[in-house]
């Protein structure tokens, strides 16, 4: 009895794997309208291309571990130590070359280079534009008319820088505090302005 039990308990597994059948025939149909849709090409969700995903060599970043991939001018390399800065399109070689990588694969669209971004340029300092130093513009001369006559009664209180105009009509100023007293002199032949030594 053991037996026949086992006969009909494959019996029924036959039958519902013949069912399972079935649904892959209706699902092979379907992907076979979707190939069709797309021109018969079979999508499966991967690329084709052998450098989809791998990152663009950077001469800046370090590659410490060996085995790393990169894309160079539309070729895939792998580095066989630590590198930084060798181009894998020209530090590139089979084993026991010394060069840092191997080529590995062309792609199928080259990946471009990385354009580096320009340093900025310092701005110049502008030169500060010197501030002129001032001419001291002379001191007017004044009129005549503008100062008192030397008076040569020998009646005034004449000090140093006083100006006077002389008899013969030219401005005089009394030398300094020094001589004052002789701009004050009573003796007019001796040291009115133009005469003595006490103006200029």
């Amino acid at each position: 009895m053991n037996i026949q039990n086992h006969k009909v308990l494959l019996l029924i597994l036959a039958g519902t794997l013949s069912a399972c059948g079935s649904g892959t025939s209706q699902s092979a149909t379907q992907s076979n309208s979707t190939s069709r849709a797309f021109g018969g090409l079979a999508l499966t969700g991967a690329s084709s291309d052998p450098c989809s995903g791998v990152p663009a060599w950077n001469s800046t970043t370090a590659y410490a571990t060996a085995g790393t991939l990169v894309v160079q001018n539309g070729v895939k390399y792998v580095n066989n130590w630590w590198t930084q800065g060798n181009n894998p399109t020209t530090s590139n070689g089979g084993a026991g070359s010394g060069q840092p990588w191997a080529k590995q694969a062309v792609c199928g669209t080259p990946t471009p280079s990385p354009t580096p971004s320009p340093s900025p340029s310092p701005t110049p300092t502008p030169t500060p534009v010197p501030t002129p130093t001032p001419s001291p513009s002379p001191a007017p001369t004044p009129a005549p008319d503008d100062y008192p006559l030397y008076n040569t009664s020998g009646q005034n209180n004449y000090t140093g820088g006083t100006i006077v105009r002389g008899t013969d009509g030219n401005l005089y100023q009394c030398l300094s505090n020094i001589v004052a007293p002789w701009c004050n002199s009573t003796a007019a032949w001796a040291y009115a302005p133009g005469t003595g030594s006490a103006w200029n």
